[in-house]
């Protein structure tokens, strides 16, 4: 994907208007992707004087990504139509009505927009430029602009069939789209609604405590949580019981609200997975939860299995100041 002269003309124009200096972060990598999107930085900053591109790996499993700041996150090349919102993003120059940046303001709970986009889609530009505010009126949310031909394969995952296409949550907007609409439903949201995924990058980006408190603010265990506690991965599963780990400390009893849900799903679990969360049994667990790891006992499991639900045992038991 090469510049062109009237690219090269457009960001030579914005050097007067850069008065301090802008550093953009490159997550770059070795794919074709990632090639593209070095170049495109690379002929940035030898442009724009005053505009820094810091540059470090992409981690193994995450796609190449230009950061305007860590609200606004580009998977896609700007260039073309899609220049100059990015050029605008890097100043800030967006605006929104008064009552749509209240509303925004009111926001406490971490909140992820997708926008899809693809090279010369003649409503991309319009529909980038109203969104990229949502993410300068409030640090809460972060707007990742995805280029779907770029990465087919998570546009085909997430069946985005056409650009622009904006994704919150369960909900998205293919074309036009009515930002007082994207923002009511953002703003009256309940939190415990939030998806698994959401609360999984809230926790991968260091997060955990905020999970914590938002559960125990609320008085109940998310739905979407027992998703990431009982995860096939360990990183994330590792990340949710260091979630546990802080309500167990703030309120014992909703800690132990998750040990139905997960007790439903636990036939269904590997050996390592049920290790990890009959611990947590052990440490959440309450007289009752005494009967439920007998009746596990009882069926027969792996001398493992066994000795980890007596130990969990006996801490509840400890615990409790039960003989």
């Amino acid at each position: 994907m090469n510049i062109t002269p009237q690219e090269i003309n457009i960001i030579s124009d914005w050097n007067k208007k850069i008065i301090n200096p802008t550093r953009l972060t490159l997550k770059f990598s070795n794919s074709r992707q990632g090639r593209e999107m070095k170049s495109f930085c690379d002929n940035l900053s030898s442009i724009l004087s005053k505009v820094e591109v810091y540059q470090e790996k992409a981690d193994e499993n995450d796609m190449p990504a230009i950061m305007v700041n860590d609200q606004l996150i580009y998977h896609a090349v700007p260039l073309g139509p899609e220049l100059q919102p990015f050029l605008e993003a890097m100043l800030q120059r967006g605006q929104l009505t008064g009552s749509i940046t209240a509303k925004l303001k009111s926001i406490t709970f971490p909140t992820v927009i997708r926008l899809y986009i693809a090279p010369n889609c003649p409503r991309c530009p319009a529909v980038v430029s109203r969104i990229i505010p949502l993410s300068e009126a409030n640090h809460q949310i972060k707007l990742y602009i995805i280029d779907g031909t770029m990465f087919h394969e998570l546009a085909e995952k997430e069946n985005v069939q056409s650009a622009p296409t904006v994704i919150f949550e369960n909900f998205r907007w293919t074309g036009e789209v009515k930002i007082h609409e994207l923002v009511d439903i953002i703003t009256d949201r309940d939190p415990s609604n939030l998806s698994s995924e959401t609360l999984k990058n809230i926790i991968h980006e260091g997060e955990a405590s905020r999970v914590a408190k938002m559960m125990l603010d609320n008085k109940k265990i998310y739905p979407a949580f027992i998703d990431l506690l009982v995860h096939e991965k360990w990183p994330v599963r590792l990340g949710a019981m260091v979630v546990v780990e802080e309500i167990i400390e703030n309120d014992p009893k909703l800690a132990s609200e998750m040990i139905d849900p997960v007790l439903e799903r636990f036939n269904s679990l590997n050996d390592q997975i049920k290790g990890d969360m009959i611990y947590i049994f052990g440490e959440a667990g309450t007289p009752e939860t005494i009967a439920k790891l007998t009746i596990m006992l009882e069926g027969s499991p792996t001398d493992e299995i066994r000795t980890v639900a007596l130990e969990a045992i006996e801490c509840i038991k400890i615990r409790h100041g039960l003989s």
